[in-house]
């Protein structure tokens, strides 16, 4: 996509890892070098560099003459990185005023100091919220948003996931749901909204239908975007006070490794054999090939089986989880937000959507380190390219996805937590149109024989 839409001499490419060892990202690096060695005598001013001192990023930066590199503070974990270089550098490049940004940070600090009373506190009073309520049962941090901040809230995604989600505990972030009713929220529920001033009516009646039906709900309203950089610090502080109060430490992603080490082993296995090690069942009605795991256990291999089992074993205070190796486009976004409330409706349960391999890098952790209450549906698609193979790497892009989703699948299945994962035809959209008929009818058998 990139190739068609720019011109390629005339692009910037920022290359940011904090290791400098970020698969996808050293990946796409590799592959668009190449490219600009073949038109340019200068590919180094092609490229900046934003990573920690001393990583493998850094030094080939520096050996390739990169236009510049940012090099951020080592002991600043990637998830409460928000206000280094990591934030503020696309916050430079969008054309916001980095001082202004920092500036609200700065004043969200001051009130946050450990001489400040407890209950005066912005992030205290935030992190005894979210503590005070799961020990109530309800672990559903859902965070609602004017449509305009949506992005930071993928950063609290990330941040609350990794951070709360782990030791077979913690609290589970829901973003990016359509607001809906509260007959369709569970008991385990509770709401952040986060606005702007002058759009307070956006959500209005939703608010008032919430608070009429007892569910947990604060808000905080942002006099401009620039506030922003005092949200950040204000969740990155009540995050790590959250870990104090569940005896976490909200500092470490233990879990984040094996789905690494997962697709490490079917990459290296691909290499020697130029196959994956991978026999999908044949679905009769959909077309599509599928596999079950994590204790999904059905008398025959058929889809419409796996997903009633699926379904029907759903607790209450249960998730579902659904995580694409797919192409981002609002369509298909737009595919996955109908499932999403299509499954909360039916069952009152939380959804979450990940786009991978990102939420490897995001909810990832809590899918494996968090409560058992997950059910996970993984995407992916045919339609291999070989003209895009990764330089030095004897694989496609297409061939690393396919290996980072079936890692994962393997990971979650080892832990017996139960996954399905389809494999789509190259007409993924409609295949996914198919699907959703598929599962309006599944919900609606399943409501009935639990009736």
């Amino acid at each position: 996509r990139v190739e068609e839409e720019c011109d390629l001499k005339k692009t910037l490419f920022i290359i940011a890892s904090k290791s400098g060892t970020t698969v996808e990202t050293v990946s796409q690096f590799r592959y668009f070098w190449a490219k600009m060695e073949g038109l340019s005598q200068s590919p180094g001013a092609h490229f900046v560099a934003l990573t920690d001192e001393g990583s493998p990023l850094h030094r080939e930066a520096e050996e390739k003459g990169f236009r510049k590199v940012f090099l951020n503070p080592a002991d600043v974990g990637g998830r409460y990185a928000a206000l280094t270089f990591v934030g503020l550098l696309p916050a430079a490049l969008m054309g916001l005023e980095v001082e202004k940004l920092l500036a609200t940070a700065e004043e969200m600090k001051a009130a946050c100091a450990p001489d400040i009373p407890w209950e005066l506190n912005p992030a205290a009073w935030l992190s005894e919220y979210i503590a005070e309520r799961f020990f109530l049962g309800q672990d559903k941090l859902t965070l609602l948003t004017d449509p305009l901040l949506r992005p930071f809230a993928l950063w609290v995604e990330q941040l609350v996931a990794e951070s709360l989600g782990k030791e077979y505990t913690g609290v589970i972030p829901i973003v990016g749901e359509s607001p809906g009713s509260p007959t369709v929220y569970g008991p385990d529920r509770i709401f952040v909204y986060l606005g702007l001033r002058g759009r307070q009516n956006l959500y209005q009646r939703l608010f008032s239908d919430l608070k009429e039906a007892g569910f947990p709900l604060k808000a905080y309203w942002l006099e401009d975007r620039y506030e922003l950089g005092a949200e950040c610090f204000r969740w990155a502080l009540a995050v790590a006070l959250c870990g104090v109060w569940l005896g976490l430490n909200p500092f470490d992603e233990p879990d984040v490794i094996r789905a690494k080490k997962k697709t490490k082993e079917v990459l290296e296995n691909f290499r020697k054999t130029g196959e994956f090690p991978v026999e999908f069942y044949l679905d009769d009605d959909l077309k599509v090939g599928f596999l079950y795991a994590g204790g999904l256990k059905v008398q025959y291999p058929r889809l419409r089986a796996s997903f009633k089992k699926f379904m029907y074993d759903t607790p209450p205070w249960g998730y579902f989880a659904f995580l694409p190796y797919l192409p981002y486009d609002p369509e298909i976004e737009e595919l996955f937000n109908d499932l999403r409330t299509l499954f909360r409706g039916r069952r009152q349960c939380s959804t979450i959507l990940g786009f991978g391999p990102r939420y490897l890098h995001s909810t990832g952790q809590l899918f494996k380190g968090g409560p058992r209450s997950g059910r996970f549906i993984i995407f992916t698609r045919k339609g291999r390219r070989p003209e895009q193979e990764i330089p030095g790497e004897g694989y496609t892009f297409w061939d690393l996805q396919f290996a980072q989703a079936y890692g994962d699948f393997q990971a979650l299945s080892e832990d017996e937590r139960p996954v399905i994962h389809i494999h789509l035809s190259e007409n993924y959209k409609e295949d996914l149109k198919k699907f959703y008929n598929f599962m309006e009818v599944i919900t609606r058998l399943t409501d009935t024989e639990e009736e």
